[in-house]
């Protein structure tokens, strides 16, 4: 039986009809999930912004001839090298440092800065031949190379001051919504040493607060574990020196 509504749509509505379709979705259902499944399957990287951090942070140097890309969906790499670049223009090259966050075979999950600005911060996987490791504990730096007010763009900055042979780190940062909404902020704090290049500061007392921070050519690549402060408010980025601590 069909009935047709005023303006000329045609719907069926005879019982058997709209059984076999329900059947047909149901036949079609399990592909679909399967497609969509696949096509997450390939892991993503979000370099210093990861919302789950579970690898300490690492610096590596590019290595190698010519530029080294950005891929963002790296399932058809191996045979389709050009059509999983993040962009033809995201690339570093042989002398850049990168801050590696996360490690999968045969590519590391890393970010590039060229001068600590949140506007020309790059992040996606490079393959791992192109990038040579430094090793944590070989790269030391003197205690008064973390001292001083660190910043990152306006709404974070990292307070660190001498505790002995220890470091002691304050954290403020900031995220203001659209429009009127009230702003959200975050604060850390702790005290912990150095190994080689890294130092880690966790808070458990302060809901499970924990920050990396990790040397990088004259700045710090820090990175939490979103659970220092309130909605979107991150200490995760690239800071700058300020001469004082203030």
């Amino acid at each position: 039986m069909f009935r047709r509504k005023q303006w000329g749509t045609v719907v069926r509505t005879d019982p058997g009809w709209n059984i076999s379709l329900w059947l047909c979705l149901l036949l079609t259902l399990p592909g679909f999930l399967r497609g969509m499944a696949s096509a997450s399957d390939s892991p993503q990287c979000y370099g210093l912004s990861s919302s789950e951090p579970d690898e300490p942070l690492k610096v590596g140097r590019i290595v190698g001839d010519g530029p080294a890309f950005f891929h963002w969906d790296i399932r058809d790499c191996e045979t389709a090298p050009n059509d999983c670049r993040t962009s033809s223009t995201w690339y570093v090259v042989p002398g850049d440092w990168v801050v590696v966050t996360e490690s999968i075979p045969n590519f590391l999950c890393v970010e590039y800065s060229k001068n600590g600005s949140s506007k020309r911060r790059y992040s996606g996987w490079i393959p791992a031949t192109r990038i040579k490791l430094v090793p944590t504990a070989e790269e030391t730096y003197s205690q008064t190379a973390w001292l001083g007010t660190w910043r990152s763009g306006s709404t974070s900055k990292i307070i660190i001051r001498p505790d002995g042979n220890a470091l002691h780190a304050e954290g403020h940062a900031w995220w203001q919504g659209p429009h009127s909404l009230s702003p959200h902020f975050g604060d850390f704090g702790g005290t912990s040493t150095p190994t080689g290049n890294l130092v880690v500061f966790a808070a458990p007392d302060q809901g499970g607060c924990r920050v990396q921070l990790v040397q990088i050519k004259g700045m710090i690549a820090a990175q939490d574990n979103g659970r220092c402060g309130a909605i979107n408010v991150s200490f995760s980025g690239f800071y700058i020196r300020r001469p004082h601590a203030n």
